[in-house]
């Protein structure tokens, strides 16, 4: 009974690693492609992920200017909250 139990928590343990890499490439994806929007565009970004094991990420396409606050963004206009 014992082999057969190891291959279920091995088969549990290779599908937690394939959504795990899984997850890894779609973060860059989508970090290597919001950067696109700056060096393609000219679009200044700001991107932050909370990934489950509450671990963040964070992407600035202009590390030295300041993320808007919500005030900036509503006077702005662009955006209502």
């Amino acid at each position: 009974m014992a082999p057969i139990e190891d291959r279920v928590k091995q088969e549990q343990l290779r599908k937690r690693r394939i959504k795990q890499e899984q997850l890894r490439k779609r973060r860059n994806n989508l970090l290597r492609r919001h950067n696109d929007f700056w060096s393609l565009y000219s679009i200044k970004s700001w991107v932050v992920m909370e990934m489950p094991n509450g671990r963040l990420y964070t992407y600035y396409s202009h590390p030295n200017v300041p993320v808007p606050t919500k005030q900036e963004i509503v006077r702005v206009g662009l955006f209502t909250i």
